[in-house]
């Protein structure tokens, strides 16, 4: 008897999934471009970070949340979409149709019948002309939202850890007398690169000045703790 009761549960499940009312969306796909993680020029301290990073990423237009959004978008019978993201989060453009453009929570969430949960994507649509809120769920291509009033302020969306996104840093790992340690590491699909990992000494008796494939640094102080620079090229492109 269990068993038949859950095999109609799941029946529903998808049949509601297919009688969901609101069409697909057109997709919108993201930009690339480089990225210089600190300012060439300026005075940098690090505490643990890299002293300096760039890489490539990708980008799209977006906006910045300035409230938690939590709300039950439908609830069928034992299925239910909920919609959860958190203050602050910034969501991107990932499709559009005639009247509203759909933000995109790089989150997933889960729900539908509780024994066999399906991942959905989620995040806010805006009308373009009225400019009202909606939070929605994407579940197989089809989407449904319910109206919430949203704040938000627009933002860029940018991802550096994206697959076959390239980067690479120089991190400081301490000094010894005069001779300052450096880390230089590569990354891409958000892997380290175990060929492109290379310990660097470098002896500021000679001078202060830091060279690594293109990359130049002015050391200003350095002590195990920390070390003061100034970033004055960044790595060959």
């Amino acid at each position: 008897m269990k068993n038949i009761i859950a095999f109609l549960v799941i029946g529903l499940f998808f049949i509601i999934v297919l009688l969901l009312t609101s069409c697909g969306i057109t997709k919108v796909g993201f930009q690339e471009r480089q990225y210089d993680g600190l300012k060439v020029g300026e005075l940098h301290e690090d505490l643990g970070n890299p002293l300096i990073a760039s890489g490539a990423e990708r980008f799209a237009e977006g906006i910045k949340l300035n409230q938690k959004i939590d709300v039950i978008v439908r609830k069928e019978f034992y299925l239910s979409w909920v919609a959860q993201m958190y203050k602050g989060e910034t969501l991107y453009l990932g499709g559009n149709d005639s009247q509203n453009e759909y933000y995109f929570s790089a989150n997933t969430n889960t729900g539908g019948v509780a024994s066999q949960p399906q991942k959905y994507y989620q995040g806010v649509c805006v009308n373009k002309t009225t400019q009202e809120t909606f939070a929605f769920c994407e579940i197989n291509t089809r989407i449904i939202k319910k109206k919430i009033k949203v704040e938000f302020t627009e933002k860029t969306y940018s991802d550096n850890l994206c697959n076959n996104c390239f980067q690479r840093e120089l991190i400081y790992n301490g000094i010894s007398g005069n001779i300052i340690k450096m880390i230089y590491r590569e990354f891409i699909d958000n892997m380290a690169r175990a060929n492109f990992t290379q310990d660097l000494n470098y002896d500021l008796g000679q001078s202060n000045i830091i060279s690594f494939k293109g990359c130049k640094l002015e050391v200003i102080d350095a002590k195990n703790t920390g070390i003061n620079y100034k970033i004055l090229t960044t790595f060959n492109q």
